[in-house]
């Protein structure tokens, strides 16, 4: 287990994400480990203990401000939220004890052009390694826009109002007939919108343009694909899938 500098290294502590989350702090290490496991690039999150209350030391993490955002992208988005104004919080108070410092030359929109390029790489990274789809990029992207200083415009938690659902809350919510999820899984399987990874069937490639892959908040490792209500009927032509309506009635 290495040693670190708290005091040197930006970032939050597993402490303080536990703190501002309101998650216990076994769950929150629990979350990291599951996210190390999974491949996550371990020197955003460097092992360590500290003393807890029974003078005991315990195991903590402290997390760059790329961790922290990692870890986040996991989470619902008021955690997520929760995370992003804590860390926001504790870099203005660093910012705050350092010397100005001139603006780079070269700048865009108030943020220095590496910071933008750095952080629409790790946006595309975190996309791709939990599947986020629009909604979730969406809000990444304003979370991101506005530490960047960058125009973003004002973009709604879920799309028009409407909470991605399941294939079987779909069928039920629109009164479907004859469209059964085990063949409309093998149909996105078939065509790679849908791949297995982990034992569980997960949005993939062209797939995140209909839907998304929701987590778990008390368990991070499971996954299930959900559909967004006013793509699924494209979604089910690209698939040759004929739709069938007890109500004769066309949603979108």
């Amino acid at each position: 287990m290495s040693e670190i500098q708290i005091s040197q290294v930006q970032g939050m502590t597993s402490l303080q994400i536990a703190e501002a989350t309101g998650k216990r702090h076994d769950h929150i290490i629990r979350d990291i480990r599951n996210l190390l496991e999974k491949g996550v690039g371990a020197h955003n999150f460097g092992e360590t203990s500290y003393t807890d209350k029974s003078n005991r030391q315990s195991p903590m993490y402290q997390l760059t401000p790329k961790g922290c955002l990692i870890l986040a992208s996991g989470y619902d988005p008021v955690l997520r939220e929760k995370i992003i104004d804590k860390l926001e919080e504790l870099q203005a108070g660093k910012k705050e004890q350092l010397p100005a410092i001139p603006a780079p030359k070269s700048v865009v929109f108030g943020g220095p052009v590496a910071d933008v390029r750095a952080s629409l790489e790790w946006m595309q990274g975190v996309k791709e390694l939990m599947g986020l789809g629009r909604t979730a990029m969406a809000e990444m992207v304003r979370s991101e826009g506005r530490r960047l200083g960058l125009p973003v415009p004002s973009v709604p938690s879920v799309e028009a109002g409407r909470e991605p659902l399941s294939v079987s809350a779909i069928i039920k919510k629109w009164g479907l007939s004859g469209l059964k999820v085990q063949d409309f899984n093998k149909a996105m399987e078939r065509e790679g919108g849908i791949a297995v990874r982990n034992g569980r069937k997960v949005l993939t490639g062209w797939g995140l343009d209909y839907g998304e892959n929701r987590h778990s908040e008390q368990h991070p490792d499971v996954v299930w694909p959900v559909y967004y209500e006013d793509c699924f009927t494209y979604l089910c032509d690209r698939l040759n899938i004929v739709l069938s309506y007890r109500s004769g009635n066309l949603p979108y």
